[in-house]
């Protein structure tokens, strides 16, 4: 495990766990790009954790535990949520056809409704199609939106 950073009095606009949903997508991004271990992406990510990141987020500002628990889980069971993304897709679309990042934004999103059941669905939806609106400009939102709630719908009743 790496040192986690320390907090910040000033934090970010954003609450803790937004920044670390955020991180955790784009751990799991560098995955997905670099094949590095969850050990050397959690070292990158506590290295500098004042440098704003993508969407300019700070490591500093982020719950550090959450952020480290939602990218093992989803880096554990990648397989078992991309498979569930994967059966409540429409049939013209695959995994594969999907952007790296909205594919990821779906795995945390996934791992989210099916592991963290303390969170409830109206957050997780709410959560996740605003940080898919800080990546995207077309209607990844909506598809995002889509996608979980009909999981959370499968899983949660």
């Amino acid at each position: 495990m790496t040192d986690k950073p320390e907090q910040n009095k000033k934090s970010s606009k954003l609450p803790r766990r937004t920044v670390s949903r955020i991180a955790a997508i784009q751990a799991l991004y560098q995955s997905d790009m670099t094949g590095d271990s969850l050990e050397k992406i959690f070292a990158d990510f506590a290295e500098n954790p004042r440098k704003k990141g993508a969407n300019r987020i700070r490591m500093v500002d982020a719950d550090w535990t959450f952020f480290e628990k939602l990218t093992r889980l989803a880096v554990e069971d990648r397989e078992n949520l991309e498979a569930m993304i994967a059966e409540n897709l429409s049939s013209d679309w695959t995994m594969e056809r999907l952007d790296k990042v909205l594919k990821n934004v779906l795995v945390a999103g996934a791992c989210e409704v099916l592991i963290f059941v303390e969170t409830p669905a109206a957050v997780l939806i709410a959560e996740y199609v605003e940080i898919a609106r800080g990546f995207f400009s077309g209607s990844e939102p909506e598809f995002v939106h889509g996608v979980l709630d009909t999981l959370i719908k499968k899983l949660r009743t």
